[in-house]
């Protein structure tokens, strides 16, 4: 689950200026102030960043972002807000490398025109009401507005036969309405809470996607394209979620918590096809509808001394996307997938002396997927997505952190884990028991910051990032050996400014984000050079 928080408005006049440049053509300008008058505050900030002549061809980038929220308290009891956030994204598409290009250095890109544009806009209101010390309502209604447009590198293609080279450019884009309100109620007397709510979002979606010729020169670079008079696909999806979940926590002794929540989601799609029915243009117009009740049960002890452990079972569920349901010529019968998640945990702050003192904790967990879905090719050559796959993730994850007379800090937070195909067949081949590409077994970051006391306002800090070695297919035979990255980060602040200078990839290692092999070849995406930052900022208040 990622949460995204708007900044709230600060009690004094604050502002922030910032500037940072890199050595791989990246500019950006960040900018945000804000302040209180009486019972109203004030946020405003946003950036805008710029890639020219980047380490990799094709790979200009534009993007400005910008937020406005404003608080409002009515009362004592109430308080309101309002926010709004706009993006727009203009990004060159740069596409993958195979091996002997991404081994060999060259970052020459063979595309000179694909691309990837973005406008998304978030509007939001929420009512907070606290009705007593024991009771309060959130309400919050939301608007958004997106549109993607793209013309994608990865649909680029050769016919074998006759060597012509063709690729699709597309737009998603829909505008969300919806809402959610949620109650809760301390009931003391059994020294417990109830926790629930409902939200709705309706999201109509509109795509399209044509197709383009494309001019390819001599050395297989692609210099330009041609939009014909012919629609791929061109539809209209009314998508409508309804969730309802309640929460009980209970302790029925101090140290114990005792929490149980059900959750009810309903998914309905409406989908209009504008174009003949095929394999390309989609399904005929069709309804279809998913809904589920998902539970979750766990506990947490506390150990006293700041210790404790925690337990939790957790079910969730995913619908089939737009694409697997209306991607062919007939809607498949499909089920939802199924997660079911296992864990165990605990904590631990520890004092080693009056210096140094840290915090700990770790938790082992299991994933089982069910009703994976996956794309079957046919007899007669078609392909089909169908229900046909579980698979299991099993591993622990930690985390530790020390701190020495608050000039040292030190952290470290990993993973293992193992990633694999229980049940998995695929154009007839069985891949029980392999385990799932691009799942890595170790993955983990460390950080060490030194800020020392004779020079007060001076940072200096060292950052690890390691991913092991994974497979590339479902074979398990071609393996990606990971990489490990270090970045180096210090900077100095005196008064209002803030100077920074970093080193991304200190050791200029030759990695990728993305590793892919199938029967076509291998596919690396090219992660960054060793790249040099700089940044100056300026604060105005107390930020």
């Amino acid at each position: 689950v990622i949460n995204v928080i708007t900044q709230s408005p600060s009690l004094t006049p604050t502002c922030r200026i910032m500037l940072r440049n890199n050595s791989n053509g990246l500019h950006r300008a960040d900018f945000r102030a804000s302040n209180t008058f009486g019972k109203t505050g004030v946020f405003v900030g946003g950036y805008y960043a710029r890639r020219r002549n980047g380490f990799f061809e094709h790979s200009d980038m534009d993007k400005y972002a910008a937020t406005f929220k404003v608080t409002h308290a009515l009362s004592s009891q109430t308080d309101i807000n309002f926010s709004l956030t706009y993006a727009d994204l203009e990004t060159d598409m740069t596409g993958s490398l195979d091996s002997a290009s991404f081994f060999g250095g060259d970052v020459t890109s063979v595309q000179t025109f694909t691309e990837r544009t973005v406008n998304a806009l978030r509007i939001q209101s929420t009512v907070n009401h606290d009705w007593s010390d024991q009771s309060s309502t959130t309400g919050r209604v939301f608007y958004r507005d997106n549109a993607i447009g793209q013309i994608p590198s990865y649909r680029i293609r050769t016919d074998r036969s006759n060597g012509t080279v063709s690729g699709t450019i597309n737009e998603r884009a829909f505008q969300s309405v919806g809402g959610i309100v949620q109650h809760s109620q301390d009931l003391p007397a059994i020294n417990a809470k109830l926790i629930g709510g409902v939200s709705l979002d309706y999201s109509p979606t509109e795509f399209f996607e044509d197709y383009i010729l494309v001019n390819q020169n001599d050395e297989g670079i692609n210099t330009g394209f041609t939009e014909l008079d012919s629609a791929l696909t061109k539809n209209e999806i009314d998508l409508t979620n309804l969730g309802t979940y309640a929460t009980f926590q209970i302790n029925p002794i101090k140290s114990l918590r005792l929490s149980a929540s059900l959750r009810y989601d309903r998914f309905e799609y409406n989908h209009r096809n504008f174009l003949t029915p095929s394999s390309f243009s989609g399904s005929p117009n069709a309804s279809s509808t998913f809904d589920a009740i998902t539970p979750k049960l766990g506990f947490t002890y506390d150990l006293n001394n700041n210790r404790g452990i925690y337990a939790n079972f957790a079910q969730g569920f995913v619908p089939p996307q737009v694409g697997e349901l209306y991607r062919g010529v007939q809607v498949p019968t499909l089920d939802a997938s199924v997660y079911n998640n296992y864990e165990v945990g605990g904590w631990y702050s520890f004092r080693l002396s009056d210096r140094l003192q840290g915090y700990g904790n770790i938790a082992f967990y299991q994933v089982n997927a069910t009703n994976q879905i996956i794309s079957v090719q046919l007899d007669d050559g078609t392909r089909e997505n169908r229900n046909a796959g579980e698979t299991e993730s099993r591993g622990v994850e930690y985390m530790l952190s020390l701190n020495y007379s608050k000039q040292l800090q030190f952290r470290w937070s990993g993973s293992f884990a193992r990633h694999e195909f229980v049940e998995f067949v695929e154009n007839g081949n069985e891949y029980n028991g392999n385990e799932i590409p691009q799942g890595a077994n170790v993955q983990y970051n460390w950080e060490i910051t030194y800020r020392p006391s004779f020079l007060g306002g001076f940072r200096l800090a060292l950052e690890n990032q390691f991913l092991g070695p994974y497979w590339m297919n479902s074979d398990n035979t071609e393996e990606y050996e990971g990489f490990s990255l270090f970045n180096l980060r210090t900077g100095y602040r005196i008064k209002g400014f803030d100077v920074s200078f970093s080193v991304l990839n200190l050791s200029d290692e030759l990695w990728s984000p993305r590793a892919n092999a199938s029967r076509f070849g291998t596919t690396y995406t090219l992660g960054i050079p060793r790249t040099y930052q700089v940044g100056l900022a300026y604060n105005f208040g107390s930020l």
